[in-house]
């Protein structure tokens, strides 16, 4: 680009490039939790089903519990610090990129129903969930359930904190940035590459639902072959009381988890709207972003997070409540989400509307 080498140019390159850093480490992150929590709670149950008569391993079918419940729990933490340092090269790149543009320095507060929002909710869950086993390990199941809601409303109003001292960064760099014309063709890339990464983001979030599901399946299916060892393992009065709470308590888990991931497709559907239609604009061409297709691709997917939700929402009610209460919620949730999905598009370009007018 014969324009690319100037300081306007600069700034929004460089901005652009940081926020492609941080965007590909966040999707890491999910990564990582959707592969530590399924395979934790699949070892868990496979130590506590057979318990090794080796004397050198014999000592980890009892132990295991609060071993897996730090390992969840630091986890959680870590992922969701590194998360939280993510959104703020996001928002103080993202500003910067936007006074470049507009000359004018523009501050948002924290969106509560964002990406990354949802995404340490995710990780914050994990590390609950962590604290929860750690907690019952030990025999002392509501301090680990008090712990584990501190850590969500911690981690959460840590992100908060971060987009504060994001924001206010921004205010003392603002007299830095450059402002101005930029050129056509990093303004197409920016658009583009925005585009790619949101629908990586899809791909990700969808396939580790399924290693998520995949996991927790397995070891509720498992929970039937518990050996006796699983109750001095996590401090329980019988074997039936450990069942029963393990498959409610992993698979209500579960489903938190999944539905927090079919609310992360919707807005990074969203999102494909808004990087789709800024590309059409650029380039001059008609595209028509914000109609909802029901054979489109992100709605697919969207709808495959949605039935494995469902399945772990049946298998946690019907736990509780039975069968009828089991099925009767797992399609009430599933009618709730197909209808959702299209009305939250809706409201999305209304709102998209309104702000280009």
């Amino acid at each position: 680009m014969s324009d690319s080498t100037t300081p306007v140019a600069q700034d929004f390159e460089a901005a652009l490039h940081e926020i492609e850093s941080n965007v590909d480490v966040r999707r890491l992150m999910i990564v990582v939790v959707h592969v530590l929590v399924p395979a934790s709670a699949v070892a868990l149950v496979n130590a506590l089903c057979a318990p090794s008569d080796v004397r050198a391993v014999a000592w980890l079918s009892l132990e295991l519990p609060w071993i897996l419940g730090i390992v969840l729990a630091v986890g959680g933490v870590w992922t969701s610090a590194i998360l939280t340092r993510c959104h703020f090269g996001l928002v103080v790149n993202g500003t910067k990129m936007a006074k470049v543009r507009s000359g004018v320095l523009e501050l948002r507060g924290l969106n509560w129903l964002g990406v990354t929002t949802n995404f340490l909710g995710l990780t914050a869950l994990s590390a609950a969930g962590g604290a929860v086993l750690c907690g019952a390990a030990v025999g002392r199941p509501w301090f680990g359930a008090g712990v584990g809601l501190a850590l969500v409303v911690g981690l959460l109003g840590w992100l908060r904190v971060q987009h504060a001292r994001a924001n206010r960064l921004c205010r003392k760099l603002d007299a830095s940035w450059q402002s101005g014309p930029v050129p056509a063709g990093l303004q197409e890339e920016h658009a583009r590459k925005s585009l790619d990464a949101t629908n990586a983001d899809v791909s990700v979030v969808v396939t580790m639902a399924a290693a998520l599901f995949a996991g927790a399946i397995d070891a509720i299916s498992n929970l039937g072959n518990l050996s006796p060892a699983a109750t001095a393992a996590l401090r329980a009065p019988d074997l039936d009381t450990v069942q029963r709470v393990a498959a409610v308590a992993l698979a209500a888990i579960t489903f938190v988890s999944l539905g927090l991931s079919a609310r992360i497709v919707v807005r990074l559907r969203v999102a494909l709207a808004e990087h789709s239609e800024r590309l059409a604009a650029l380039r001059s061409e008609p595209d028509t972003p914000w109609r909802f297709d029901p054979r489109e691709r992100s709605f697919l997917l969207f709808l495959v997070v949605v039935t494995l939700a469902s399945i772990m929402g049946l298998i946690a009610v019907w736990s509780v409540a039975g069968r009828p209460g089991g099925i009767g919620f797992a399609a009430g949730f599933a009618l709730v989400s197909v209808l959702w999905y299209p009305l939250q598009l809706r409201a999305a370009a209304r709102r998209a509307r309104r702000r280009a007018t």
